[in-house]
């Protein structure tokens, strides 16, 4: 079995969610059928992603400031008016 030191597929990043996530997407591509980035042995498909991650051949995406705080802001928005909603349809159903 191969062994993969945590800290190089990490990377400069650090976040460990992420690595997991990445090598969880990549292993169902190459399970799906999806051919490996790298010549290896192994049948195994997390240990192919493993691989690939450690070989820098599949990497993390960056991504802009400007999404995330788009995405908040749109949650925030979506969470303001769904709570606005509620007291509307509880005063519609007491009137029944």
């Amino acid at each position: 079995m191969e062994e993969f030191d945590i800290d190089t597929l990490i990377g400069d990043e650090g976040n460990t969610y992420a690595l997991v996530v990445l090598a969880a997407k990549r292993a169902r591509q190459i399970k799906d059928g999806s051919p490996p980035l790298v010549e290896t042995n192994s049948r195994n498909p997390l240990t192919i992603a493993l691989q690939e991650i450690a070989e820098g051949k599949v990497r993390i995406a960056p991504r802009d400031n400007q999404d995330k705080q788009g995405d908040t802001t749109d949650t925030a928005a979506e969470a303001e008016a769904a709570t606005e909603q509620q007291p509307a349809q509880a005063e519609d159903e007491d009137a029944l």
